[in-house]
């Protein structure tokens, strides 16, 4: 788990008191203690307006259970929990403490979890602060729940209760079996509320099959909705459990042919998503004839496999109410796909990923349209080629189709799709980028280019810049693109694999506020200061593979409004975090805004003590460094650690080696 250390959470601050002139809103306010009155959102919006940023901040059911089965962080940490969030919002301020605990629609979704050791006072706390408003109850399983304690507070409340919800955390230490096991907790607490089964929302964790394992849920939950994927096969049993999951199903992946699909349509009466699997092998089918509706709430479709005559008629049938469609094709037939997408008007999301084995299947003809898709906002369209296609001797014919059909394909979407305001390219070949310039409320782009990244050749260089007015986010592989484009109001920028950032030099990225670079297999790298004078968050994530001894900066910019630096790499012992703690040691100038260090492992304790205390006590004219994040803190450094936090001058413990090395039995310490 992650500790984070700070010197102004542990005072009771009170904004009427306090001016500073970094702030943060929500979650990050939270843990800085108190924020600038001059930005604060509960001074400057109405309340009706600012508690609704406060809720957005909170972290969502869906938020929880990625963080969980990603591992970021422990389950048994009641910090990261919803209830944690909001109790900690209410130390902000008195301002934010007042509206917090005044607002019943804040204090409405409830958590049920045994990792919470105060689980009884927390529920009446929320009970009794969320009034008259109707409750979510939220229960993630596990072991360790006083059912009848928690059921005696819920008595006076259960007519509020308008949805309950089961959630399994998804892990894989779990087997199938097992975690459709854990649902029986719900039993415990359905039995003095069985008018709530048909508000329940029931999630198994992860995808399950459908088989005879879920009978019991049939029994205990006739009602309930189940919310997580649910896979259906050639061999499942066709008994009258598995109907009965079919019909409580929201989401449903197929793994058979249209044939066996069709009739199973009209017994999906909830079903939200449909996702189908075809053998890419397979011969195509004729349309079915049983292909006659489409479940009534459905709003997304994901297909996989050769472009099959019944995919055009579902979605066909799903034209007025689709939102959200993906389509890996390993056969596209791109005229008649495009066709198909000019009939779907609600859509909101399109994600294209191409698999083609022959240049001839990316030549399609661009026809003009009158058919204008407002509604699709977000556009996504990968392209690649078979593993065996590598072995090809026309591999550069290959790679240069494969770059261009993006192109070409967003050239044939520039009338269609007008209104995106997210795309996503991989690869598009940089003579294609003009093409972007349709596009007037493009605010977040993804684009990886094809060739050489460490230049853009001459002849395929524009007249002039490409002009993108409302982007705010790149992300990139190629950083020499900024080079070819006019982004005035580019606020995010992320580097992928970058070996040289001497191009961001001529460019007009002064409004740039973070940078988050993703290293490769380049050794090192130069960043220019003239181009991030207003740079505020710096972000070097290694996250799929150990940082090269020389990717470092040579020596740390002097970012004069960098506010944060995060440090993370899989490499053991954090020897890059090292470095950036002597850099900082050395030069405490460098940086004179910095107040927070995040890391996602250990550093030497020795070094960075020293380097905190020249920092915020030696230097003068500079922020301090309030915040530091670290996987874990050995116990003879807590208190002195803290101190330095907090702004207390002190000094090492004596005698104590506080390296990596010595402190390890302690670090591994299962009872620290």
């Amino acid at each position: 788990m992650d500790f984070q250390w700070n010197e102004e959470f542990f005072l009771d601050t009170d904004d009427s008191n306090t001016t500073h002139n970094t702030p943060e809103i929500a979650t990050d306010a939270a843990s800085s203690g108190h924020i600038d009155n001059s930005l604060d959102i509960v001074g400057l919006l109405p309340p009706e307006i600012a508690w609704r940023c406060i809720f957005e901040s909170l972290p969502s059911i869906e938020e929880l259970s990625w963080r969980y089965a990603s591992g970021l962080f422990s389950k048994d940490n009641r910090r990261e929990s919803y209830s944690s969030s909001l109790f900690q919002l209410t130390s902000v301020s008195t301002k934010w403490l007042d509206l917090v605990i005044h607002c019943p629609l804040l204090w409405s979704e409830i958590h049920i979890t045994s990792s919470n050791e105060d689980l009884l006072a927390t529920l009446a706390t929320f009970l009794q602060l969320s009034g008259a408003t109707l409750l979510k109850v939220v229960i993630w399983c596990g072991d360790g729940i006083e059912w009848d304690s928690i059921c005696n507070l819920f008595q006076g409340h259960k007519h509020r209760i308008d949805k309950l919800v089961l959630h399994t955390l998804r892990t894989n230490k779990l087997s199938r079996v097992e975690r459709i096991e854990k649902t029986r907790h719900l039993q415990e607490f359905m039995k003095p509320f069985g008018q709530l089964s048909h508000s329940i929302e029931l999630d198994l964790g992860g995808s399950t099959e459908i088989d005879s394992n879920l009978s019991f849920l049939l029994k205990v939950l006739p009602g309930a909705r189940i919310v997580s994927d649910m896979g259906y096969g050639l061999l499942i049993n066709h008994d009258a459990t598995s109907k009965w999951v079919i019909e409580r199903c929201t989401s449903i992946t197929y793994h058979c042919t249209f044939q066996d699909i069709a009739p199973t349509l009209s017994s999906l009466t909830l079903a939200e998503k449909i996702a189908i699997v075809a053998d890419p092998n397979a011969d195509l089918e004729p349309v079915h004839t049983s292909f006659t509706s489409v479940p009534p709430r459905l709003q997304s479709v994901v297909y996989s496999g050769p472009l099959d005559p019944n995919v055009d008629r579902l979605l066909q049938l799903a034209n007025h109410c689709l939102h959200y469609l993906t389509l890996t094709l390993s056969t596209p037939s791109i005229t008649k796909l495009i066709e198909t997408l000019r009939k779907l008007p609600q859509l909101r999301r399109l994600t294209l990923d191409l698999e083609c084995s022959t240049p001839d299947e990316l030549q399609f003809p661009i026809e003009p349209t009158d058919a204008v898709i407002t509604s699709l906002r977000k556009l996504e369209i990968v392209t690649s080629i078979p593993q065996h296609i590598f072995l090809s001797p026309d591999l550069f014919g290959h790679n240069l189709a494969r770059a261009e059909i993006s192109g070409h394909l967003l050239q044939a979407f520039e009338s269609l799709y007008r209104c995106i305001t997210n795309l996503r390219l991989s690869p598009l070949n940089i003579r294609a980028i003009s093409i972007l310039e349709s596009f007037k409320n493009l605010e977040h782009l993804f684009l990886i280019t094809d060739g050489d990244n460490d230049g853009i050749p001459q002849e395929n260089r524009l007249q002039r810049r490409v002009s993108l007015p409302s982007l705010i986010y790149l992300g990139t592989n190629n950083c020499e693109i900024l080079s070819l484009l006019h982004t005035p109001k580019i606020y995010h920028l992320e580097l992928h694999n970058p070996s040289s950032m001497a191009s961001l030099g001529t460019c007009d990225v002064r409004e740039l506020c973070i940078l988050d670079i993703i290293p490769g297999n380049a050794r090192r790298f130069d960043v220019h200061l003239s181009s991030f004078r207003n740079i505020r968050e710096l972000r070097i994530m290694a996250k799929n593979g150990p940082i090269q001894s020389h990717y470092v900066f040579p020596s740390l910019p002097s970012f004069p409004c960098l506010r944060s630096i995060t440090w993370y790499t899989i490499k053991r012992m954090n020897p890059e975090g090292n470095r950036l703690c002597m850099l900082l040691l050395e030069n405490p100038y460098c940086c004179p805004s910095l107040e927070q260090l995040h890391f996602n492992d250990y550093v030497e304790w020795d070094i960075l003590f020293l380097m905190l205390q020249r920092r915020n006590f030696e230097a003068v004219g500079i922020k301090k460094i309030n915040t530091v994040t670290l996987t874990s803190v050995p116990h003879a450094f807590q208190n002195s650690f803290s101190d330095l936090l907090q702004g207390k001058s002190t000094r090492l413990p004596p005698d104590i080696d506080l390296s990596p090395e010595s402190t390890r039995e302690i670090l591994c310490d299962p009872n620290m």
